[in-house]
């Protein structure tokens, strides 16, 4: 027998259950990673500000998020999650927790600058040409 007043009354228990066992959203606190002093950045990243900064805007256009969320990684934070993977050399949980990130967010951001940074290697590194070499 239906009752009279609720349309569908599997519906209204199903609502009043979800409600029930719904976790409320938190985000952590993630400030500007360049806002300290240049010897705690030096001793996170093993980068000044100034090469971070350098860093940040070589890459910007190749990382950037092209999203309307609200709760994106910014470029320096992005730069310098995978900077601090790449000093320390730990695990991604360990960078996550360090930079109140997930696992997953450090995961994509060290795959996205690294990728990035691939495409920018003849720019910055050259190898000798064969001609250069002296046979004797």
């Amino acid at each position: 027998m239906a009752c009279p007043f609720i349309d569908e009354v599997v519906d209204e228990g199903a609502i009043v259950l979800r409600r029930a066992f719904q976790r409320e959203r938190t985000f952590r606190d993630r400030s500007d990673p360049l806002a300290f002093n240049d010897s705690y950045l030096y001793e996170r990243y093993r980068f000044s500000r100034d090469g971070i900064a350098y860093i940040c805007r070589l890459l910007n256009p190749h990382i950037a998020n092209n999203t309307r969320r609200n709760r994106a990684l910014t470029v320096p934070q992005t730069v310098c999650v995978t900077l601090r993977f790449f000093a320390s050399g730990t695990f991604l949980y360990t960078v996550g927790d360090a930079e109140n990130i997930s696992k997953a967010s450090v995961c994509r951001s060290v795959r996205t600058v690294y990728l990035s940074l691939n495409r920018l290697l003849n720019v910055f590194i050259t190898f000798p040409w064969p001609q250069s070499y002296s046979y004797h």
